[in-house]
């Protein structure tokens, strides 16, 4: 048999009461060439029944002992045969012509990742809101329209360091992309290597833009479901996991020297920006000991001064 055009990974984990709307959505597209890669994570609810109700050849369901979305999503990923790889999360609804829509950008611009624009479910606009100055600044100044709708960013890298508004169920890469950047870390938010990290959609999202052939479809093509136990919820550990993520990058691939200089300021800026919230809204033991950690030349002098209110603070406690 031919390999199909897409692979859709899903990864998903105690989602049965959810799985429907989702599933019924990707089986309705109007591009029927897909195979749909669902892993299980290690689900306890009934996740594994609901999913056997499915009588679709396209449908392909594995099973791995809990061990974090990245990880199944890497797990689907090493099956794959699509021409393209189109991630879908398990609460999220893609429009019917989704794939319609990446596939014709692939096809005219041959591109390597492309992502289209969403909205948030119970939100009025979209996430990308280009009527917003901010998006229309960022736009301005790292991408060029090229037809109606459509976006061509030659530097999408730096222009996720400026501003990140891509969500992970709505970007797509070619598999050839995916190899050639190595795709998804196999250390990276992993249980059973011990490196659970909230933010980790971005790590193989900021290594896919790395690419002259970046796309942006300003078309509101997903729905994002908002669901309690989605791993990015606390501002905080969304700080801790990007920083982290940028310093992986920084130190363990082969960036450009542009690339390495904008990351570099990014993980200054990430810093101090996580500096400031723990400051605020832990406590002034917790500030202290992460200060400690830090490289003293990527902080402000704010952040150096909280350092000392944090010690009066204890002190005066303590005392």
């Amino acid at each position: 048999m031919n390999p199909p055009l897409f692979s859709i990974i899903m990864p998903t984990y105690n989602r049965a009461s959810l799985l429907n709307p989702v599933i019924v959505a990707i089986l309705a597209q109007s591009i029927s060439d897909f195979e749909l890669i669902i892993i299980d994570d290690g689900s306890t609810d009934n996740t594994l029944e609901i999913l056997s109700l499915y009588n679709d050849s396209r449908i392909k369901i594995r099973y791995q002992q809990n061990n974090g979305q990245t990880q199944a999503r890497r797990q689907a990923c090493s099956e794959a045969k699509g021409k393209y790889f189109a991630f879908c999360d398990s609460d999220d609804i893609w429009d019917i012509d989704y794939l319609h829509y990446i596939n014709l950008v692939f096809t005219k611009y041959t591109a390597d990742f492309v992502f289209t624009n969403y909205i948030v479910d119970e939100e009025e606009l979209p996430r990308i809101d280009t009527t917003k100055t901010e998006t229309q600044r960022w736009l301005a100044n790292h991408a060029t329209i090229i037809a109606a709708d459509t976006y061509h960013f030659k530097d999408l890298y730096t222009a996720l360091i400026d501003y990140q508004p891509i969500f992970c169920s709505c970007q797509a890469l070619s598999s050839e992309h995916y190899r050639k950047i190595g795709g998804i870390s196999q250390e990276l938010n992993n249980k059973a290597l011990g490196t659970v990290n909230t933010s980790e959609d971005s790590h193989i999202m900021r290594r896919s833009a790395i690419t002259e052939k970046a796309y942006f479809i300003n078309k509101v093509m997903v729905t994002l479901g908002r669901q309690g136990d989605n791993v990015s919820q606390s501002y905080t550990s969304n700080l801790d996991g990007g920083l982290n993520i940028l310093l992986d990058l920084y130190n363990n691939y082969d960036l450009s020297k542009q690339h390495k200089m904008v990351t570099r300021k990014a993980i200054r800026q990430e810093r101090q920006a996580l500096s400031k919230q723990i400051y605020y809204f832990e406590s002034a033991a917790n500030y202290i000991s992460h200060y400690r950690k830090q490289p003293k030349f990527d902080l402000t002098a704010k952040n150096h001064a909280h350092f000392f209110y944090s010690l009066a603070k204890r002190y005066l406690k303590l005392s």
